[in-house]
C-alpha cells in the first residue's frame, strides 16, 4: 500500500468516525450529556407499524425524532450559539437582546420602555378609576389594597443598550400616565421604579444583574423589606420581624433569577458576571404578630418573595394565595401550575379569604391593565360595576343560545369539555366568555 493511499484510508476512516460518533455517543453515553434550558416541544419515538411504514409516515417522524435525540446534540447546538453570540452579537432566542459589555435584556422591556405597547390616556384613567373603586369597596370590608409598579430593566439601564435601539424615536409609555393617574385618583401604590432610578447611583450592590432580567437577590430583598414596611404602617399591623445580616458577595454562584436571561441562551461559555450580594435574611418569632392574608395578583417578578428569601411563607398566612397573571395558581402550598379559570370561581367569596390585595407589574406588563383581574372585581364585587355585570352576563348567555343553534360548534364544544374533563355548560361558558374577551 503506497504512501497516499494511506493517507488517504486514514482520512476517510477519521471523517467516518467523526460523523458516527454521536450516533454512538448517543447508545454508550461515551460523554456526559449536557441539558438545555428552555422549554422545547420535543418528538415522541414512533412506533414501527406495516401501514406507518408503507405510508412513509414512520421514517419522516423517526427522522424528526432522530434530529432531536441524536448525541452530542445539547453541545452543538451549545458550541453554535456560542459562535453566534461571540462573532455577531446575536440571541439564540428572539426574545433575548444583547446590549453592551454584553448587558443582557427582554425584548418586551424595550418595547415597554419605548411607549410601543402604550394604551393610551384614556384606557389608563379608567383602570385607575376602578382600581380606586375596588379600593374603597376592599376598604369597608376592612380590607386593603394596593398597586406595586415594578421597574424593568430597561429603564434602569438604558445606557447599556445596544445602538440598534432608537432611543430618540421614545415616546409617551404606559408607566408615565399611571404614576400620574395613582396619584391624581388616590390609589394606595408603590413606585419602586421610581425608587430604583433614585437609589441607582448611590446603591453599594447591583440592583439588577448583568445577565438575568429580574431586580437582584439584593434588589429583591430591599422590596420586600419597603413593601412589608409600607403594608404595617398603611393597614395598622404589627407584622413578623425580620434582621439583615452580612450576607455573600460572588460573582459565580448567582442564586435564583440572578443569570435567567443567560441560561436560555445555551452558551458553550459563562458571560462573565458582575459582583452580586445575598444579604442573610434573620426572621423574628411568629407568636403574637400580625400574619394577614395577602392575594397577590401579577408577573414572575413576585418569585422573588419567596425563591431569594421566605418573605412570604415566613410573614404572611398559609392561606395566602398567588394568581400568577391571574390564570394559574402556583403559591404557596406547590410550583404546580394549575389553570384557575377565574370566571368559573365567586370572585365575591374569593376576596373574603384575604386582608390584603395587592397587583404587582412590571413596565412591561402595565398594558395588560391588571390582567383582567381589575375588570372583574370591579364588575363583580363593587356597586358601581353591578349593571356592568348584568350586561356581560346577559351577552355571555347570548352567545351560548347560539352555541347551542349551530350544530359543529356545539359538537366542538362538547370535545373540549371531554378533553378539559369538565360538563358542557362549563365549556359552553368558557367559549362565551373567550369570544367576549376576543372580540373587544
Amino acid at each position: 500500500m503506497n504512501f497516499h493511499k494511506a493517507i488517504k484510508i486514514f482520512l476517510i476512516s477519521i471523517l467516518t468516525a467523526i460523523l458516527l460518533f454521536p450516533l454512538i455517543d448517543k447508545e454508550f453515553g461515551i460523554i456526559p450529556e449536557l441539558k438545555l434550558n428552555g422549554v422545547f416541544d420535543l418528538e415522541k419515538k414512533p412506533v414501527l407499524s406495516e401501514e406507518g411504514w408503507f405510508e412513509g409516515n414512520y421514517q419522516s417522524e423517526f427522522e424528526k425524532w432522530l434530529e432531536q435525540n441524536i448525541g452530542l446534540r445539547p453541545l452543538f447546538i451549545n458550541i453554535y450559539n456560542q459562535f453566534r453570540f461571540s462573532l455577531f452579537k446575536q440571541a439564540s432566542t428572539a426574545t433575548a437582546l444583547i446590549g453592551k459589555d454584553n448587558v443582557l435584556f427582554q425584548q418586551t422591556y424595550v418595547n415597554a420602555y419605548m411607549g410601543r405597547n402604550f394604551v393610551g390616556s384614556p384606557a389608563i384613567k379608567e383602570n385607575v378609576r376602578r382600581m380606586k373603586h375596588i379600593q374603597e369597596t376592599l376598604k369597608e370590608n376592612g380590607k386593603f389594597f394596593v398597586y406595586v409598579i415594578a421597574p424593568g430593566k430597561v429603564s434602569y439601564f438604558p445606557e447599556y443598550l445596544p445602538d440598534s435601539v432608537d432611543l430618540d424615536s421614545k415616546d409617551t409609555t404606559n408607566y408615565e400616565v399611571y404614576a400620574r393617574e395613582f396619584i391624581e385618583q388616590g390609589v394606595n401604590h408603590i413606585d419602586f421604579r421610581k425608587y430604583f432610578l433614585q437609589a441607582k447611583d448611590t446603591s453599594r450592590y447591583p440592583l439588577y444583574p448583568k445577565t438575568g432580567t429580574h431586580w437582584s437577590g439584593y434588589g429583591a430583598a430591599i422590596v420586600a423589606d419597603s413593601l412589608l414596611r409600607y403594608i404595617e404602617e398603611k393597614y395598622s399591623i404589627d407584622m413578623v420581624d425580620y434582621t439583615f445580616k452580612k450576607g455573600e458577595v460572588t460573582h459565580i454562584n448567582l442564586r435564583q433569577t440572578d443569570d435567567d436571561i443567560e441560561e436560555g441562551l445555551n452558551l458553550a461559555f459563562n458571560i462573565p458576571d458582575w459582583d452580586m450580594y445575598y444579604p442573610e435574611i434573620e426572621f423574628g418569632d411568629t407568636l403574637g404578630k400580625d400574619r394577614p392574608a395577602i392575594l397577590n395578583i401579577g408577573d414572575s417578578y413576585n418569585h422573588s418573595f419567596w425563591g431569594f428569601y421566605p418573605f412570604y411563607q415566613t410573614v404572611f398566612k398559609p392561606t395566602s394565595r398567588f394568581w400568577y397573571y391571574y390564570k394559574i395558581e402556583n403559591w404557596p402550598e406547590s410550583n404546580d401550575l394549575s389553570s384557575i379559570h377565574m370566571t368559573e370561581r365567586d370572585l365575591r367569596q374569593e376576596l373574603e379569604k384575604f386582608n390584603i390585595v395587592m397587583i404587582l407589574s412590571t413596565e412591561a406588563n402595565l398594558y395588560q391593565k391588571g390582567y383582567g383581574f381589575v375588570d372583574d372585581a370591579y364588575r363583580r364585587y363593587t356597586k358601581d360595576g353591578e349593571e356592568l355585570n348584568r350586561q356581560r352576563e346577559e351577552r355571555i348567555a347570548s352567545i351560548i343560545r347560539n352555541i347551542k343553534g349551530h350544530e359543529g360548534w356545539l359538537n366542538s364544544v362538547k370535545e373540549k369539555a371531554v378533553l378539559s374533563n369538565v360538563d358542557l355548560e362549563t365549556a359552553l361558558r368558557r367559549d362565551a366568555v373567550w369570544m367576549i374577551e376576543h372580540t373587544k
